[in-house]
């Protein structure tokens, strides 16, 4: 599934870069296809967990209009939290967030999928070497 959720991260991230935007067929397939996969294991409990904790801080700052993520950004960080597990998937979203934090230390402008792109990747490498316990 992390696989999945790196390759939704960077096509996110691609067009994200070009237009600006996340487009609703990425992110809205992405968690339908990570609902249905985790449905065929007996695991869809899981997926809306993850899909639920990963929504709740984005959601704040989109709700209070602040400038850290739009809403695409929020439903690709619900589709990441549907395909990893809830602690991957905060785990995910605490280092996208920290590593756009430190693009917008030196720019006035920040696109968030690239980090989540970044935190995805880590975390599948965190988990592949043993790094990770998650």
């Amino acid at each position: 599934m992390m696989l999945a959720a790196i390759i939704v991260a960077g096509i996110a991230t691609v067009t994200d870069l070009r237009t600006a935007k996340i487009p609703n067929w990425l992110t809205v397939g992405a968690l339908v296809l990570a609902l249905a996969v985790c449905a065929m294991h007996g695991n869809v409990l899981n997926a809306l967990e993850g899909a639920a904790l990963c929504s709740l801080i984005p959601l704040c700052f989109f709700a209070r209009r602040l400038p850290v993520c739009g809403g695409g950004d929020v439903k690709l960080l619900v589709a990441m939290g549907a395909f990893c597990s809830p602690s991957r998937g905060l785990l995910v979203e605490g280092l996208a967030f920290c590593f756009a934090s430190l693009v917008l230390c030196t720019t006035s402008r920040v696109r968030f999928a690239p980090a989540v792109f970044l935190a995805t990747v880590l975390v599948e490498l965190g988990e592949l070497t043993g790094v990770l316990p998650c």
